[in-house]
């Protein structure tokens, strides 16, 4: 007779796969989202449900300059959400990272701009050569595209 622990670990459920040209699981029945972006008494938050089954709650009260949190949890959220870009806590996390990264840089320099409306070319630019000289320039080309997706979900068309 065998015991539990003799037997082995008892095996997990696999997640499920996401990938280019898979459909997005769909709720059975009359389905009624919840809020993508939450605002705490500590600031904003956007909880990402990854197509992997698997959550994050990504708090924006950690980033620095503060007038910008509203319109980047927005803008995060329709990126990590049913219509978004980014399907998995790993996309959405690296994504968040990046732009972490970016604002404590814009907050470094001597004109940061106070809101998303005062962000320009020049800021980006001098964003641009300061992490040129810390990572590879294909490395920072891709991180680029990546602002570009996330800076098209700010203002909506």
């Amino acid at each position: 007779m065998t015991t539990a622990a003799q037997a082995g670990p008892t095996p997990q459920p696999r997640r499920p796969r996401t990938g280019r040209g898979r459909a997005a699981d769909r709720p059975e029945g009359l389905y009624e989202p919840n809020e993508l972006v939450n605002e705490t008494p500590t600031g904003f938050e956007v909880t990402v449900f990854g197509e992997d089954d698997r959550h994050r709650t990504f708090n924006f009260k950690t980033l620095p300059l503060p007038a910008w949190h509203q319109q980047l949890a927005n803008a995060f959220a329709r990126c990590t959400g049913p219509q978004g870009k980014l399907r998995t806590i790993s996309s959405a996390a690296t994504t968040f990272w990046s732009f972490r990264r970016l604002m404590a840089t814009l907050d470094g320099m001597a004109d940061p701009p106070a809101t998303l409306a005062d962000l320009t070319v020049h800021h980006l630019e001098r964003y641009w050569f300061q992490r040129r000289a810390e990572i590879s320039s294909a490395y920072c080309t891709t991180k680029y595209g990546r602002f570009a997706v996330f800076w098209s979900s700010c203002h909506p068309g």
